[in-house]
Order: C-alpha cells, then structure tokens, then sequence
C-alpha cells in the first residue's frame, strides 16, 4: 500500500509516523525545509535513532503547484492521498482537489475539528478587519496568525511599538516581520503548540491587551491561547476559517486506511 500526505501540519506528521511505522509506505509532502526538520525531529524522539531508519517514510520538502502536485500523482501510483494541510491552507486545498479530480484519485480531507463558538470573543473574516479593530485603539496586542498576513497589520497606527508576534523560527518569517518594521523585542520566533501556563506568562510578558488568533483547533493549541487570554482578561479577536469543510477526523482517516470498520459515503 502506498500513502501520500500532503501537510507539515501536528497530525500530518502524527499520521505520517503512525501508518509507516505500521509498515506502509507513506510520502509526506512538506512545504518547507522547516517542516522537514520537525518530522526528523520527531521521528528520532520516537524510534531514539536516526530518522533514516524508518525505511517506509519518504518526506517531500518542497513547495508544489497543482501541476507539481498533478506530476506526483501520476508518477506515484498511490492508494491514498490525505489532506491534512492547515485548515486556513486554502489554496493547497485547492490544489490537490483539483489534481486529485484531474488523475482520477480518490481524496480524503483530514479536518481539524472547530472549537464551539467563544462568546466572549469577537470573530471577523479575515485579517483585515482584526486589523481594523485594532487600529480603532491603541492597546498592546499580541499577534498568533502567522507571518503571511503581517503586512495588514503594520497598517495599524504604532504598531512598531503596540504588537507583539508570534511566529514560527524560520528564516524567511524572521526577515518579513523585519522588513516590515517590527522590532526584534517584540517578534518570538518559537514553535508550538503551547499549554496555557505559556501563553499566560507570553500575554503576561508583552503587556497584550488583546490576543489575536485564528481558529486552529486543538492540534494548534487554539483552546490554549483562548484560555490564557480569558483568564488575564484580555479581548480576543478570532479570524474565522475561510471555508467550511467537510472531511475526516484523523481517527477516521486511519480506520480508513487500515481498513477497519469506518468508511464515509461521498
């Protein structure tokens, strides 16, 4: 049997893992060189050795189109092939719909469950209106979206000195919220997930009025950064997901690759 995985994501590398260690032969395609790294990373904490010794894994690092993606399918001759890009990953999404349904193969969408809504938050669309809010005061806010959509907020006015961000420790990150004008004291570079006691003393630390975040799930530590900001108090902006999605749990996902009892109906 072979397995493709699209997603750096916690449970692309987390089913990545589970089904070649079972002894399938999976390809993880990543995006980045900094996801490559995280799957070595992990593997080596769960077999205590070199990742290479894990002879079922193949991991991609590399950024591909729906053509590259198309190209891939074609060549592989794979079983499956799992989403399990970040739910705000549009555009991936996208692509590999649309090279699946170009070659004829069957698609499975690995879905982060969403978060009930918080009544106490205030969900927008997209970057632009949290961006907005907080242009409308000039409170301390600490930034958890990523560094893609910066450039909304270095709109907002004293954002040099009023935003905090948090992104992950990448190169490429590091230099855009630089070019931007945020300042090294206010830009942590870390990767997460992170338990509430983090995210409390981060909130704690910068002085963050407001928290800004995306609806990331539990793999992406959502529940974590909420609970901290309501506890100190602070306002909490939610970018919502950009669609709604149907898919599967990644219980469901290995149920189905395994061959057990599960199956969904199209």
């Amino acid at each position: 049997m072979r397995v493709l995985i699209f997603g750096g994501t916690t449970e692309g590398r987390k089913l990545s893992t589970a089904l070649s260690n079972t002894g399938i032969d999976v390809t993880l395609s990543v995006a980045t060189d900094f996801g490559l790294h995280l799957v070595t990373c992990e593997l080596e904490t769960l077999t205590k050795d070199k990742a290479a010794t894990n002879s079922k894994l193949t991991v991609l690092s590399e950024r591909l189109g729906e053509k590259d993606i198309t190209v891939l399918l074609e060549q592989g001759n794979y079983d499956y092939i799992i989403d399990a890009t970040h739910p705000y990953a549009t555009e991936v999404t996208r692509n590999v719909c649309h090279a699946c349904q170009s070659v004829g193969a069957k698609y499975f969408r690995l879905k982060r469950p969403e978060i009930a809504k918080i009544p106490s938050a205030v969900y927008v669309p997209d970057a632009d209106a949290a961006a907005e809010i907080l242009a409308k005061n000039d409170e301390k806010a600490f930034l958890t979206v990523g560094s893609k959509e910066l450039e909304r907020f270095a709109l907002a006015p004293n954002y040099i000195e009023r935003f905090f961000i948090r992104i992950l420790p990448m190169l490429a990150s590091l230099q855009k919220a630089l070019d931007l004008g945020f300042r090294g004291l206010n830009i942590i570079c870390m990767q997460g997930p992170f338990d509430m006691k983090m995210n409390m003393a981060t909130l704690t630390m910068t002085g963050a009025k407001y928290l800004v975040t995306k609806d990331s799930g539990d793999a992406g530590g959502f529940e974590s950064k909420v609970a901290a900001a309501q506890t100190l108090g602070c306002g909490i902006i939610i970018i919502e997901r950009p669609v709604k999605e149907d898919g599967y749990t990644y219980d469901e996902v290995l149920s189905i690759i395994r061959g057990t009892s599960y199956e969904k109906k199209n």
